[in-house]
Parts: C-alpha cells; sequence; structure tokens
C-alpha cells in the first residue's frame, strides 16, 4: 500500500510524542506515588535557614505522611522522616478515619506517632474522647493519655486518669478515678475496660442504678443485656436488703440472679440475716431461696432474737420488699431465750407473728417439753403470746433439783403465756391424761402422785410451778404414793424425753455464726 509524503510524517511524529511521553511517565511515576504518600502544601513554603530538609510553612498548611492528613496554620516539616511540629488550627485525620483537634503537634513519620498537646479533642464515629495530652498510635490505631480524660460515646461519659483507646475494636482501657456516668447507671471503678457498654471491672468499683447500689473488686456489667457479675467482696443493696457473697450474678432487667459461697442476706426492715452458701433471689416473684449451710437470725427490737439452722430457707417477700414468710426445711432447730425447739419444716408469718412447726416438732419453753403432729406459737410484742399443739399432743416437765416428770396428754393442746413470755395457763383438749407430782409448798418434799383421765384438762402454772389443776368431765383422778407405782405406770403412753436434742445457744445449733 502506497502512503504519501504527507502521511509518513504525520506517523512519524505520532510515534515520537507517544515515546516522549511513555519516558516521561515512566521518569514521573515515582515521584507521584511519593506525592501521593508523603507530600506538603500551603500558601508560604521556604526552606529552614539553619536546619537542611526542614520547610517551614505558613497559612493554610496541610501535610500528607502515610495516609495521615494534618493541618494546622503553621508547621515546621523534615521531609527525610515525615515528621513534623504543627500548630494553630491544628487538624489531623487518620488514615482509619479518627479526626484529632487540639493546639501542639509533635508528629514522628517513621513510627507513625501523634503527640498532641491542650484542648485535645478526638472523634471516632460515635466516640468522642477530650483531654490535655494525647499519644496517637496511628499505625495501630491506638490513643494513650496520661491526663485526665473524657470519652462520650453516645449516651454514656466515661472519665479517668490514664488509659488507651484501642480504635479498631472500640475499647477503652481505663485507669485511675475511672467514672461512667450513662441514664442508666453510674460505675466508679479504680481500673476498667469499656466497649459500646460493656464495662469489665478490676479493682474496687461501686456502681448504682434506680433501683440497685453494687460493689465488687472484679466483675462486669453488660448494659446491652442488663447483666451484672461481682466477684471479690460482692455485695449489691436495695433500700430493704443487702446481698453479700463471693460471686454474684444478677440480671437486673428480670430482677433474678444467684449468689455463691458466703453468701449473707441482711433485711434492715426485719432486722433479718440470713447466711448459706448458695442463694437465688427472684423480685418478681417475691422470694429469695437460700441453700447449704443456712443459718438463720432474726432479731426482734434489739432485745428477742431467733437463730435458726435448715438445709433450705425460702424467703417471701413484697413488692415493696418487705419480708412476709420464711419456711425452712429439713433438719430444722432453732433458738431463742424463751422458746427452742426443731422439726422437719418451719413457717413463720412476719405479718401475724405466728410460728408453725411440721413434722416431728418439738419445742422447749422454760422446763417444759412439747410435742405433737403439728405446733404453732404466736406471738405479741416480740414474746411467746400463745401455742397450739395438734394433734397427739404431749407435755413433759421435770422441775429442777428432781427426777421425776409431769405429764398431760391430750388430742390438743393450748397454752398461754404472760408478759414476760412465761407459760401460766395450759388447756387440754379430748382424751386429757395427766400424771403429777404432788410437792410440799415449801420443803418440795414429794406428797404423792396424781394421775388423772378426763375430757378436757386445765392447769395454773406460777413462777413456773404448777399452781392448779382443774380437770372436766373426769373419768379418773387419784393420788397414788410413789412406791404404789412402777416405772411404766409412772409414764404415759409416748413418753419420751429429748433433753439431749435440746438447744441451749445459737453454738449448739451452729458453731459457725
Amino acid at each position: 500500500m502506497d502512503y504519501s509524503l504527507k502521511e509518513i510524517k504525520l506517523n512519524r511524529v505520532k510515534t515520537l510524542f507517544l515515546k516522549i511521553s511513555l519516558a516521561l511517565w515512566v521518569c514521573l511515576l515515582p515521584l507521584c506515588m511519593q506525592a501521593q504518600r508523603a507530600g506538603f502544601t500551603a500558601r508560604v513554603m521556604k526552606n529552614h535557614p539553619s536546619k537542611p530538609g526542614y520547610w517551614l510553612l505558613e497559612g493554610n498548611s496541610q501535610i500528607v505522611s502515610k495516609g495521615n492528613i494534618v493541618y494546622s496554620d503553621k508547621a515546621e516539616y523534615n521531609v527525610a522522616t515525615e515528621s513534623c511540629e504543627a500548630y494553630g488550627n491544628l487538624r489531623i485525620i487518620t488514615k482509619d478515619k479518627v479526626k484529632i483537634t487540639g493546639r501542639i503537634l509533635n508528629y514522628n513519620g517513621q513510627t507513625q506517632l501523634f503527640d498532641v498537646i491542650d484542648n485535645v479533642v478526638l472523634v471516632d464515629g460515635s466516640v468522642t474522647m477530650k483531654t490535655q495530652r494525647l499519644l496517637f498510635d496511628s499505625k495501630n490505631n491506638i490513643a494513650t493519655y496520661n491526663t485526665p480524660a473524657e470519652m462520650t460515646d453516645k449516651e454514656t461519659v466515661l472519665t479517668s486518669k490514664r488509659g488507651q483507646y484501642y480504635g479498631r475494636t472500640r475499647t477503652f482501657q481505663c485507669r485511675q478515678d475511672v467514672i461512667i456516668v450513662s441514664p442508666d447507671y453510674t460505675i466508679w471503678s479504680d481500673t476498667m475496660n469499656y466497649k459500646e457498654g460493656f464495662a469489665q471491672f478490676y479493682g474496687p468499683t461501686n456502681m448504682e442504678t434506680d433501683d440497685y447500689f453494687m460493689y465488687c473488686e472484679d466483675g462486669f456489667y453488660n448494659k446491652n443485656t442488663e447483666k451484672v457479675s461481682l466477684k471479690n467482696n460482692a455485695y449489691i443493696q436495695t433500700n430493704e436488703q443487702i446481698l453479700f457473697g463471693d460471686s454474684i450474678y444478677y440480671n437486673l432487667a428480670s430482677k433474678y440472679g444467684n449468689v455463691h459461697r458466703n453468701v449473707r442476706m441482711i433485711d434492715t426492715l426485719r432486722d433479718l440475716v440470713v447466711k448459706s452458701e448458695y442463694a437465688e433471689n427472684n423480685e418478681q416473684k417475691g422470694t429469695a431461696y437460700f441453700t447449704k449451710n443456712v443459718r438463720t437470725t432474726m432479731v426482734e427490737k434489739k432485745r428477742d432474737t431467733l437463730f435458726l439452722v435448715s438445709d433450705t430457707l425460702k424467703v417471701r417477700y413484697d413488692t415493696s420488699r418487705q419480708v412476709q414468710q420464711l419456711f425452712a426445711y429439713n433438719k430444722v432447730k432453732f433458738y431463742r431465750a424463751d422458746l427452742q425447739g426443731l422439726c422437719d419444716s418451719l413457717s413463720y408469718d412476719a405479718l401475724d407473728s405466728v410460728l408453725y412447726l411440721h413434722k416431728k416438732p418439738l419445742v422447749w419453753a422454760q422446763e417444759y417439753q412439747i410435742k405433737g403432729d403439728t405446733i404453732r406459737v404466736w406471738f405479741k410484742n416480740q414474746k411467746p403470746n400463745s401455742l397450739l399443739v395438734n394433734e397427739n399432743s404431749f407435755m413433759v416437765s421435770n422441775p429442777p433439783n428432781s427426777d421425776f416428770f409431769n405429764q398431760i396428754k391430750g388430742k390438743r393442746v393450748r397454752g398461754f403465756f404472760d408478759e414476760e413470755g412465761l407459760l401460766k395457763t395450759i388447756f387440754v383438749e379430748g382424751n386429757a391424761e395427766s400424771i403429777y407430782y404432788v410437792q410440799e409448798e415449801k420443803t418440795h418434799d414429794l406428797i404423792g402422785i396424781n394421775k388423772s383421765q378426763s375430757r378436757n384438762l386445765r392447769m395454773d402454772l406460777k413462777d413456773q410451778q404448777v399452781s392448779g389443776i382443774n380437770l372436766v368431765d373426769p373419768e379418773k383422778n387419784a393420788m397414788y404414793p410413789q412406791e404404789m407405782l412402777n416405772e411404766k405406770e409412772i409414764r404415759l403412753k409416748g413418753f419420751v424425753w429429748l433433753i439431749e436434742k435440746r438447744p441451749y445457744s445459737k453454738y449448739d445449733l451452729n458453731k459457725n455464726w
């Protein structure tokens, strides 16, 4: 194919232009890449007069180093190390889009470490941090502060004197006088890690919500699930109760939790203290459940105290957290100065001040041992007021300095106490039987043994001694000399004397209170 001379010349010019363009691109490519990696601009740019390789920048200064951009009014820039000092309208945008402002900056381009001084503000998404000095590692997106700082994350404000912020995980590691303030809670701690509503505690920590005050030395709170874990000298407190334990796990939303080891609940309204090794508290159901070495103390107006041990204890309370009832199960024993007992299960109605004993109950009041199928004791002014023994009732007394036993039994026994809490009257209803040792009033010499059977019986006591017996529809009533009756005849059917089981102090119930 033939080409004209003009076309040939034109093609040669095009070829030459392409070769020159390619050569220029090859030469300028490293410079372009270098410009993307590092560079600077300003209204006024001049070489530093005494520092070779340094540039002085003034007016709308912009420095780019490894993806980080620094804006300022003035700067001193080292081209070799990509380091700078900058101040005046200082703004920093890191390669991870973290924004930092302050008054003075010292930046090391080799380590990519920003040292920002005076009125420092860091913004990372919803997180804002304010402090007086901040070291920011842009290579790892980590901010370190050793001056008091305030961090805001949405509605939560976190303050501390020292710590770090890990931008890639949005995690704070705070130390010394750490405080979180949120609309729903406030936390004071020595050391804490915090991330998006999850606070991990290390060291002495207090936490307060609308309903609770809490303390621990290790644990966490998850705002998203409203669950809290408290360990080491831990407790959780309301206006009415304090719950202690080695470990407390609580759901503040459902108001349910459990406590492990060295459990102690103090009810300030009832002067009630319960100790155990495990507990559960369900505020929505109004119940607290204790098991493993349960010890219960209930103080009545700082005067009369009930000590109780059992395998299990259940406390029922109302919506105002006021205790209504106690239920004790298995191997139940209790001690009061004026009343002691044991049974298989026990309940106490705090509103009516009534004590119920079920399943093989046994009670001691002064010198009287009382047993039956069930026993109920009413209290008034914190003292025993009356009692009722239902079915197979049996009362035995062993007068001081004697080796004999007064006995009464029947279908039902009612007892009434005086104002000091001492038995004063006993009524036996249905199939009443008695064996009573009659003594001379002054010398206490034995006169004889009175045995009776009747429909009902009334026994009056004075100074804890029998002062009179009245029989209703007696079937048998006779006095016998002691020598006329054998061992079987001086015992009513069903007689047992279990004085070895009687507790004489709280330490007879449990050595550890």
